[in-house]
């Protein structure tokens, strides 16, 4: 299983605060609270160590993204 996520952290934060204003002010808003809902690399490995999903691979991408690959079976 792969999965993508917005990786919430204080400079995504600032960042896009600052300049998501530039793609208009509802896409400003939608995106801050998509950053405030989303989770910590720490925080995903709790809840999938809490589902007992095994061989779990978390790499950090660009543009404060990360991408979770989950072995089943």
């Amino acid at each position: 299983m792969i999965f993508s996520e917005l990786k919430r952290s204080p400079k995504a934060y600032l960042l896009f605060r600052r300049f998501g204003a530039f793609f208009g002010k509802s896409v400003q808003s939608d995106g801050l609270k998509a950053l405030e809902r989303s989770f910590t690399i720490d925080e995903v490995f709790d809840l999938l160590d809490e589902a007992e999903m095994l061989n779990i691979s978390i790499k950090s991408k660009r543009w404060f993204r990360y991408i979770a690959v989950i072995q089943l079976a």
